[in-house]
Parts: structure tokens; sequence; C-alpha cells
């Protein structure tokens, strides 16, 4: 789960994305929610029980919807 959950956070914020949001704040807004909404949704798939993540379609629109480019 926590490499699917990997690759899904690398599909809307890849490693440069991130390292220049970090860095310059560039897109800061945008990655910081990609981190939080993929990451929290993780944790409450893995307290479930849940042997496979899945990203829920309001999480996945609502980045899609913000996405900077």
């Amino acid at each position: 789960m926590k490499e699917q959950c990997k690759l899904i956070i690398l599909s809307y914020a890849d490693e440069e994305m991130q390292r220049n949001a970090a860095l310059t704040g560039e897109n800061e807004t945008y990655v910081n929610t990609v981190l939080t909404l993929i990451r929290d949704e993780y944790h409450i798939q893995v307290n479930s029980g849940a042997t496979e993540f899945i990203l829920p379609s309001n999480i996945s629109d609502t980045l899609d919807a913000m996405k900077p480019w």
C-alpha cells in the first residue's frame, strides 16, 4: 500500500515539483495539498485494514481541478 500511495503522489507532484516547492515556493500550495490529502487518505485506509490503496474520486477530482498547468 505504501508504494501505491507514493506512486499516486508522484503522479500529481513529481519529485522535481516537490523540490521546487520546498526551495522556491513554486506551486507550494498545490504540492502541500497533494501531500496532505493523499497521506491523510492513506492513513484512513491503513487504519481500516485496507490492503490496496485506492484514491477516492473526490480527492482526484479536487487535485485535477487545482493543477497549476
